[in-house]
């Protein structure tokens, strides 16, 4: 099944698919960071900054930013300051947390995307969400809608009687995040769809 994440590094990095049946997994030294950084994120939210950095500092993450491969170090010293940033923005957001990991299958035409959805936030009288990602290419303010729909469609068959605000598109790595409006996220939902086809 395809995934919302395949779909917003594909709009990054127009050249990229998907790996086909009987590829050989990723590496962990790709997929490591990614889960761990995800839990370090649910942890600051459910449990607050220290417990997070704790986790960080034990993990796989907080080892390898002393390899003595500079770019094992680099890769990961990153996720350790995208963490940091992350922390920083979202206690300048102040928006409460509504929900932590939640997961939908979207039926599209190319077939079922699995989309998460990082973090959900009380915004006033409605909903706003994160897609937290801690890949490696960045990210640009023409592309944040197109990388929203998914988790704008998510959001609306997740909670369909609430008003919605916006999709926030964060690359932690780079530290860059953008706030996409609903309107304009769900306007690009049908690009999105005919991307989908070409993963």
């Amino acid at each position: 099944m395809r995934t919302a994440n395949e779909l917003s590094k594909k709009v990054r990095v127009p050249e990229y698919t998907v790996p086909g049946p009987g590829s050989e997994p990723p590496a962990a030294y790709l997929t490591v960071p990614v889960i761990v950084a995800r839990k370090a994120v649910s942890l600051y939210h459910e449990e607050g900054a220290p417990a997070a950095r704790g986790y960080l500092r034990s993990s796989k993450v907080g080892s390898w930013a002393n390899h003595s491969n500079a770019s094992m170090a680099t890769s990961n010293s990153n996720v350790l300051s995208g963490f940091e940033a992350y922390v920083a923005a979202d206690a300048a957001d102040g928006r409460p947390t509504r929900g932590l990991a939640r997961s939908t299958v979207l039926d599209w035409p190319a077939g079922p995307l699995m989309v998460r959805i990082d973090v959900i936030l009380a915004d006033s009288n409605g909903l706003a969400a994160r897609a937290v990602f801690w890949d490696g290419p960045d990210l640009t303010e023409t592309q944040a809608p197109l990388v929203a729909a998914p988790y704008a469609a998510a959001l609306e068959q997740l909670h369909p009687e609430a008003s919605l605000t916006s999709i926030g598109v964060w690359q932690a790595r780079r530290q860059t995040h953008i706030e996409v409006p609903i309107e304009g996220a769900l306007r690009q939902v049908q690009a999105a769809q005919r991307l989908q086809f070409s993963l």
